[in-house]
């Protein structure tokens, strides 16, 4: 696998000094390429690789698909990982989350999941489920972000779409 942060140390404002190495840990990218197939001929990285690297991108220092790749550069990981800031097209990063099926995603989650319940011991036997919503500045016209529809918001803003948001937490602490 390209992406191996093993036990990188990361410091940033966002999350202060944390270990990055938890999706490396559950094989996220080599389970998100097993679920979509092989890598296409013309792409500089796997379908995995690319979305490892915007979820974190999302934890270490967010920022838009455009300046992904400007925050690439100015990171050491290109030097451990291979995958040069010029491969990191905003247009890469959608063209994969695009090719991602609703029910490829739904194996994607089973597997991550079943890995995490096996790498951490999670007893599954009793689980709380809490959802929320929260209000989103996406056009109603915008017919690229389906997942935002309208809908009772607790932030009482019916001019804005929702996107719902849950968390499945095991009895022993645990967090899917």
């Amino acid at each position: 696998m390209l992406i191996s942060a093993g036990a990188v140390q990361v410091t940033s404002p966002r999350c202060g000094r944390c270990r990055v190495g938890l999706l490396d840990e559950l094989g996220v990218a080599d389970i998100i390429d097993e679920v979509t197939g092989a890598r296409r001929s013309d792409a500089a990285a796997s379908m995995g690789a690319y979305l490892v690297l915007a979820a974190l991108n999302r934890v270490v220092a967010p920022c838009s698909k455009l300046a992904l790749a400007d925050w690439w550069a100015r990171t050491a990981a290109p030097r451990f990982t291979r995958i040069p800031a010029s491969a990191l097209d905003h247009r890469r990063f959608w063209d994969a989350m695009h090719a991602v099926t609703l029910a490829q995603l739904e194996e994607i989650s089973r597997r991550v999941a079943l890995r995490a319940v096996e790498a951490f011991g999670l007893d599954c036997s009793s689980v709380a489920l809490d959802m929320t919503n929260f209000a989103t500045f996406i056009g109603t016209g915008n017919e690229k972000a389906p997942i935002a529809q309208r809908g009772k918001a607790k932030q009482k803003r019916s001019d804005l779409r929702l996107v719902g948001l849950g968390l499945v937490v095991t009895g022993d602490g645990g967090i899917r």
